[in-house]
Parts: C-alpha cells; sequence; structure tokens
C-alpha cells in the first residue's frame, strides 16, 4: 500500500486498507486503486508490513491496522481498523515489518512488536507489545541504522549484505555498535544504507544479496561491507528496495539502483 499526506496534513491510503476485523481480531486488508483519508492533521507517517503510525500536529502518535506482534503498542494483540491514539510527546517515528519505533522529546527511543536482534538498555531481547525504552539521546532510526543526537552513527541486528557498514557480511543479531561521526541523515533497509554527513558526503554500504541491481550507487554491482563516499555536494537521500534517490545543493534529483533494464547511476 501507498501513503500521502497532502498539503491540508489529510492522510491517504491507497493499494490496501484495514477494513474490517474478523472473529479472533485479525485485521481484514481490501484492494482499492483509489486514495482513502484515515486521518487528518498529519504530520509525519511510516509503516511496516501491515501497520501504520503517525504523527499529529500536537506530536500525538496513533496508529491502526494489524497487530499481532504488538507492533501497534496497545498492550494487546487484536489490530484496529480506526486509528487510537498511543502516546504523546513524539517527534521520530519508524516502522518496517512487524515493529514500531517512536523516540520522544527527551530523545529516548522506544520500540513495540517484534525485533528479536534487538535489546533493551539492560541487554534483554525485545518482543513487546508495549513500548519500551531501548536507547537514549537519539535522533533518528532507519531500519539497523541508529543516529545519535550528538552526530555518532551505531548499527545493529541483521548485517547479512552489508548494510550495517561493519566491514564484514554479519550475522543476524548484531550488537549495537559505533560506525562513523558527524552524520546528519541516516537511509536504510535491510540491503543498503545511505548515510549523509555534514560536508555533503554521501556513503553508501551494503548491496550483498543476490539481488544487488547497482544500489551501492558506486557504478558497480559489486557488494561494500563498509561506507564509502558515492557522492559529493548532497543534501537529502532515500534508500528505497535495491534503488535510492538523491538530491544535491543544486536541487537537482538523482537515482541508483534497480530501474528495470537501466541499473546505473543517473540525473532524473
Amino acid at each position: 500500500f501507498s501513503l500521502i499526506i497532502k498539503t491540508d496534513h489529510t492522510l491517504w491510503i491507497s493499494g490496501l486498507y484495514p477494513k474490517m476485523k474478523n472473529e479472533t481480531g485479525d485485521i481484514l486488508w481490501e484492494e482499492t486503486d483509489e486514495f482513502i483519508q484515515i486521518a487528518g492533521n498529519v504530520k509525519a507517517v511510516s509503516s511496516g508490513r501491515r501497520h501504520i503510525i503517525f504523527i499529529k500536529q500536537d506530536n500525538s502518535l496513533w496508529g491502526l491496522g494489524s497487530n499481532a506482534f504488538g507492533q501497534l503498542g496497545l498492550g494487546i494483540s487484536k489490530g484496529t481498523v480506526e486509528p487510537v491514539k498511543l502516546k504523546d510527546h513524539v517527534y521520530n517515528i519508524y516502522a518496517d515489518d512487524d515493529y514500531s519505533y517512536y523516540i520522544d522529546s527527551h530523545n529516548y527511543l522506544f520500540l513495540a512488536g517484534d525485533r528479536t536482534y534487538l535489546y533493551d538498555l539492560e541487554g534483554k531481547e525485545i518482543v513487546s507489545d508495549s513500548f519500551v525504552k531501548v536507547n537514549e539521546n537519539v535522533k533518528s532510526i532507519s531500519c539497523g541504522l541508529l543516529l545519535k543526537t550528538d552526530g555518532t552513527l551505531y548499527s545493529f541486528g541483521y548485517g547479512g549484505y552489508g548494510a550495517l557498514g561493519l566491514g564484514r557480511e554479519g550475522k543476524y543479531n548484531e550488537p549495537i555498535q559505533f560506525i562513523l561521526n558527524e552524520v546528519i541523515k541516516i537511509s536504510s533497509d535491510q540491503e543498503h544504507s545511505l548515510i549523509l554527513l555534514s560536508n555533503g558526503n554521501l556513503l553508501s554500504c551494503g548491496g550483498g544479496s543476490h539481488f544487488n541491481h547497482g544500489s551501492v550507487g558506486d557504478g558497480t554491482k559489486l557488494p561494500s561491507y563498509t561506507p564509502k563516499i558515492i557522492m559529493k555536494n548532497v543534501i537529502d537521500c532515500s534508500a528505497g528496495e535495491y534503488f535510492s534517490l538523491v538530491i544535491k545543493e543544486d536541487y537537482s534529483l538523482w537515482g541508483f539502483g534497480l530501474n528495470n533494464d537501466s541499473e546505473n547511476e543517473y540525473r532524473l
């Protein structure tokens, strides 16, 4: 499914939308070719496999969709087709697969759902149907990358494709490890990662899967297990599934990775 926030701060969904519950409390999703409004006063949204979380203008956190793994943090495993309020004082979110993160106004990082290769502050494995504090002084998180408020970057979790930047392929449950300084933005999926530094240099790593389509962005289809500079004068970036988009200082848009028959870097 696809999600968009319009200029009037309404949130819309297309492709699939949560329509109703069955007898066990699971959510039934229905296909749609149209965009359907699901909320208003929204300023940020993120989604997992079958759940959605979003922040409203008053910094409250809301969620809807499937909740079989506790990814909505409701304290129960039943999902909801209507948005429900989850927390207050939230300023950043990230959802994927069957888990959700949020960062509060004190830069504490909280997690709900099934992420068995991450541990809380006491070293306990996390599978929780309620939000649990897992780290502090956090600015943002993206898949296996954790950016701190002081610009230091850490990685954790699944490292099988090199996307954690550890200098090796990695294993399934890598502990949190320091990677770089002077980082201002991160964007990642399980296959590759983008790291933007304060000097405008864009670094990339990963691409170790069997489906590498040039997602590292260095002009090859070879993996890179350590972050390497691929572009300069960058102000924004976003990593998708086997492809990436980049905005440079002159506001030109660039892309690389999977593009059907074309898999090289292009100015768009």
